[in-house]
């Protein structure tokens, strides 16, 4: 049985547009969303293909960023990051978190809790401008 949220029509399109705009600008993009997309599970956004299809077409998008999911997960999918974050609800100190730090040729996640630290390389051609 689907439970899960989805991102409606005029949002798509103006996710479009900012990240189009974005790119105009020569900015790359990391979205945050409460429900993960990539990789495939029960937990994910109900439109999470349409989602990852619609990203996935922009160079400039770098990491989707969510929650809900609190085993956590993670995977690549071309040049994008998917990372779901872990849950502090099953933590035992009920603490869990992380930093990200966001630099030219990558993306550095301080993990606290259960929370694991990686470091997220950006493919060259996608670095930051600075």
């Amino acid at each position: 049985m689907a439970w899960n949220g989805g991102i409606g029509k005029d949002q798509i399109s103006w996710i479009r547009k900012e990240i189009e705009e974005a790119e105009v600008h020569s900015e790359k993009v990391l979205i945050f969303c409460h429900f993960p997309v990539y990789p495939d599970g029960t937990h994910n956004l109900l439109n999470c293909n349409e989602m990852v299809n619609t990203v996935s077409g922009y160079l400039n998008v770098i990491a989707w960023f969510s929650g809900h999911y609190h085993a956590g997960n993670y995977a690549r999918l071309r040049q994008i990051h998917f990372l779901t974050f872990e849950g502090m609800v099953e933590t035992p100190d009920s603490n869990s978190f992380a930093i990200v730090k966001v630099f030219t040729d990558r993306l550095e996640v301080r993990g606290f809790g259960r929370e694991k630290s990686r470091i997220l390389n950006l493919e060259s051609s996608l670095r930051f401008n600075r």
